[in-house]
């Protein structure tokens, strides 16, 4: 028999980890320095895109949802935390284009995103979203790929938000309606 191959976490893994302090709260007096450390492993995972876009790509992931964990730990009064996370968007974006991944398949990860933001590190990410296209990714947007499916998306958001509307008012006028016939019946 072979001995158990143990699964190896990968040191950038430690160093978000590490970086990111979990358990201790960060207060608004501390925030910026501890941000601009958390923004050093962020910058080393970003020269990661170049030689491995996939692992760049899966520590960003790691990286957004350690952040999401982190958010109730820190005074973010100035907005830095939430800025670095729109960063990590980027970075990610930036990742999966570099590898290649289906960009269906990134926008709907975004769009899960947007949609369970707690803390608000999505609001307006279009923006960023733009800015990580690389010509490719302008390109293909112009093909109904990552921005275009964002926006579509966004705009069906509000569609199917005013469909609800109608009809939870349609529902209410049923049953008072309902109520009418039997109190005449």
């Amino acid at each position: 028999m072979s001995p158990v191959k143990r699964k190896q976490i990968d040191p950038q893994e430690k160093a978000i980890e590490a970086a990111l302090s979990p358990g201790r709260f960060i207060s608004y007096d501390v925030a910026w320095s501890f941000v601009e450390d958390v923004r050093g492993v962020a910058n080393d995972i970003d020269t990661i895109i170049r030689k491995d876009p996939a692992r760049a790509a899966r520590l960003c992931k790691i990286f957004i949802a350690a952040c999401h964990e982190k958010a109730d730990e820190i005074d973010d009064s100035s907005g830095n935390f939430g800025m670095l996370v729109e960063e990590l968007f980027q970075g990610w974006i930036k990742a999966c284009q570099a590898a290649n991944f289906d960009p269906y398949e990134t926008a709907i990860s975004l769009i899960s995103w947007m949609e369970d933001d707690p803390y608000g590190f999505c609001h307006d990410l279009e923006r960023g979203v733009v800015k990580a296209l690389d010509k490719n990714g302008l390109a293909a947007s112009e093909k109904n790929d990552l921005s275009s499916l964002i926006e579509l998306w966004l705009e069906h958001k509000e569609y199917d938000r005013l469909v609800s509307r109608l009809l939870q008012t349609a529902d209410y006028e049923l049953e008072d309606l309902s109520h009418y016939r039997a109190a005449g019946a």
